[in-house]
């Protein structure tokens, strides 16, 4: 029986694609969730896989064409292939008899289910949709175990290891280093080890090896489904071990709604839960209608392009991974928040002589004593003067958030590009606690190794460009933030004391970049001045610490 393949759904608001490339040929035996052909939209280049098994009959296109979703992309002849042993190996006539004494009927069925298993890029983190290949950990022929990372994958919060669910032998890797890889992606094929499969007769066990059947698939997923919200903490949540087809976006929207959408019923093409079907399953539509069209407004940044005189002397390389996010992350603070910068001085002097005088007990408490602890803790004494520092707008329901914690985040210079560690609750740490801290965070910054909820939750950011040798800059927001703290080089300077002695004093240069829609300037620079004068007097400020 014929079967139309068609162009399915490729995100929001994507309606047609090129045809960059077919992966397959008139002839071809497919397998289910087998890749077809690479289609490029406007946002992506995905490769499109075929929901069924069969034989590739007719390719109703050709590559550089231009294909609306829903049209029919090729014709397949189904031929039983998905319910075939003959597809991996023939097996021998003594396979058919009677499984040993304990094998059910399943068991025997399972046989005829396909023994190359797909290894997908999983859900990395909210909001997260692609990452880049950095290495591979594993080589075509390796024999792994069920959880044994085969790759490391850097996103824009942090870089991570992808762990296989299942043993068995790489048969092949489907990306290289270097390569943008999105959810849900195919990563590798894995051949399934005959030894993780249930026992059966000695005749079977040479013949393909089976998949978990259909019964054992749905008893997982059902004690998955089962333990609630304890799943939430493994890299494989319940959704990356159902069949549900669905867009990232449609993904987000599920879990931002509270849906699990393996319990959903899809409406799209060949099963594809969509973005109506999470909307119905909700009991409140028009309150959660509301909600997701405020978080499906996005900001509309012109893409500008750049057009070369003498284009044989540049080199054009892509903007992606962490240098993308950053350029993203910056735009859309630049386009949403009014900025204004406050600078003013103070002098140091008694704050470079307290660091001295604790250097020592800071390293027989195991830890190097920067400015930065102390700073963190006047700016926390500060914004519980002025709490409109420590807050949140929150564009779409019209409302100030004002937060009761302190989660101060510091930008920290890594050979990948800005990333911005966070302190959590650094009110209830004190300055040795938050020194360690800080080294900790900044080391794994640089080695890549942070993990994504370290860097997360901000409620105001540092930035510390003294370290490089600035004496003044206009620091960005990091939205959500209303405000970010620019400290600088310390700098001599001499001056007369009122005897007329020339005396030398420690000069600093500090910064307050606030949101103008919330904080006006003479509240900031009310701000400014109090912060100071714990900067300048920092033992009354010790007086303030909780």
């Amino acid at each position: 029986m014929a079967f139309d393949l068609k162009l399915p759904e490729l995100g929001e608001g994507v309606t047609e694609g090129e045809l960059i490339k077919w992966l397959v040929k008139p002839g071809d035996v497919l397998k289910p969730d087998q890749s077809v052909a690479e289609i490029m939209t406007d946002k992506a280049t995905v490769e499109v896989p075929t929901s069924k098994a069969g034989t590739v009959k007719e390719l109703k296109f050709k590559a550089g064409d231009v294909v609306k979703v829903d049209s029919t992309l090729l014709v397949l002849e189904e031929n039983g292939v998905a319910n075939s042993i003959s597809t991996t190996k023939t097996v021998p006539s003594s396979a058919a008899s009677t499984p040993t004494v304990g094998a059910s009927t399943t068991m025997a069925s399972s046989l005829s289910s396909s023994s190359v298993y797909s290894i997908k890029l999983p859900e990395l983190g909210e909001g997260v949709t692609e990452g880049e290949l950095v290495k591979w950990l594993v080589k075509v022929g390796d024999q792994i175990k069920a959880d044994q990372g085969i790759a490391e994958i850097m996103t824009d919060k942090a870089t991570v290891e992808v762990p296989s669910p299942k043993a068995g032998i790489i048969t092949e890797l489907k990306f290289k280093a270097g390569d943008v890889v999105k959810v849900d992606s195919q990563l590798a094929t894995l051949q399934i080890n005959s030894q993780n499969q249930p026992a059966i007769s000695q005749a079977t066990s040479h013949s393909s090896i089976q998949t978990p059947t259909k019964t054992a698939t749905n008893m997982a997923l059902s004690q998955n489904l089962s333990t609630g919200l304890s799943t939430s903490a493994s890299f494989y949540p319940p959704v990356m071990e159902s069949r549900v087809l669905a867009t990232p976006a449609t993904r987000r929207l599920a879990r931002e709604m509270q849906i699990d959408i393996n319990t959903l019923s899809g409406t799209g093409l060949a099963g594809r839960v969509t973005r109506e079907d999470v909307m119905k399953q909700s009991s409140s539509n028009v309150k959660l209608t509301s909600e997701v069209s405020s978080l499906g407004t996005t900001v509309s940044i012109p893409k500008t392009s750049y057009q070369s005189t003498r284009a044989q002397e540049e080199e054009r390389i892509p903007l992606k991974g962490i240098r993308k996010k950053i350029a993203e992350n910056l735009q859309m603070a630049k386009h949403i928040i009014p900025h204004f910068t406050l600078m003013d001085e103070v002098d140091v002097t008694e704050l470079v002589a307290w660091r001295e005088s604790v250097k020592e007990a800071a390293e027989q408490a195991g830890t190097k004593i920067t400015y930065l602890p102390f700073v963190m803790k006047a700016l926390i004494s500060t914004i519980r003067e002025f709490p409109m520092f420590n807050a949140s707008i929150d564009d779409a329901k019209q409302e100030i958030v004002y937060k009761k914690y302190f989660n101060i985040g510091f930008a920290a210079d890594t050979p990948n590009g800005l990333v911005v560690p966070v302190i959590k609750n650094a009110d209830q740490k004190n300055i040795v606690e938050i020194s360690k801290e800080i080294l900790d965070l900044s080391k794994r910054a640089r080695d890549g190794k942070l993990k994504p909820d370290e860097m997360k939750g901000a409620t105001i950011t540092i930035t510390n460009i003294g370290s490089v040798g600035g004496t003044y800059a206009t620091p960005i927001i990091n939205h959500p933030e209303v405000a970010i703290l620019g400290m600088y080089k310390i700098q001599d300077r001499l001056f007369l004391d009122n005897k007329g002695a020339v005396k030398n004093q420690k000069i600093m240069n500090y910064t307050i970049t606030a949101d103008h829609r919330l904080i006006d300037g003479a509240v900031a620079a009310r701000f400014l001045k109090a912060f100071l004068g714990r900067i300048q007097k920092p033992s009354v400020m010790m007086l303030e610490m909780q």
